[in-house]
């Protein structure tokens, strides 16, 4: 396992400008290499099932993220940007194979917005394509999710939240034939003791 990293950070205090202050902003980035004996490849059955495959591989993993904190009238928002870059490589006789189900890239990109009485999530990702056989190039298609998070603190220990799955309502696929739900809603209480 090799691993290189470093980061910039930049914070500030102070009153702002007009209800606008930029408190914080990060910029992260690492990458690591790492060979393993023991790497899971997933291999369709007959049956349409998934079978565990040990492989000896090796992957480079590369992260980036870039994160701000806005002082904005009293709230803060929090912008998070990622992106996640991966490659595999498979040793042995089995070198020509694929690693599935494992996209090569991933962005996210995440608003928070928090008062003292809310709380406003709005989280998303985009994934590329897969592979879904190791012995062949087929892949399927990537995937775009969003989820949409508000919550409202009635007392200070009782909350009323709601969430949005899917929020896009994008059909996508974890594993080929079976699809994910739609957009899908959730409300709810929550009581902290």
């Amino acid at each position: 396992h090799t691993e290189l990293a470093g980061e910039f950070e930049f914070r500030q205090s102070g009153p702002g400008l007009n209800g606008f202050s930029v408190r914080s902003f990060s910029f992260k980035s690492r990458g690591i290499i790492e060979t393993n004996n023991n790497f899971h490849n997933y291999v369709p059955t007959e049956e349409n099932l998934l079978r565990i495959d040990t492989v000896s591989a090796s992957f480079f993993n590369s992260k980036t993220e870039i994160v701000t904190n806005i002082l904005l009238y009293g709230q803060i928002l929090r912008i998070q940007l990622i992106y996640d870059f991966f490659r595999y490589y498979i040793h042995g006789s089995n070198s020509h194979d694929y690693i599935t189900y494992r996209p090569e890239n991933i962005i996210s990109f995440n608003l928070a917005l928090s008062g003292s009485r809310f709380e406003f999530l709005w989280n998303n990702s985009i994934n590329s394509d897969v592979y879904i056989d190791p012995e062949s190039s087929r892949k399927m298609k990537g995937m775009v999710d969003g989820e949409l998070n508000i919550n409202f603190r009635v007392y200070d220990s009782f909350y009323i939240y709601s969430r949005v799955n899917n929020l896009y309502n994008e059909p996508y696929s974890l594993r080929e034939g079976y699809p994910e739900p739609g957009r899908r809603y959730f409300f709810g209480l929550r009581v902290i003791i």
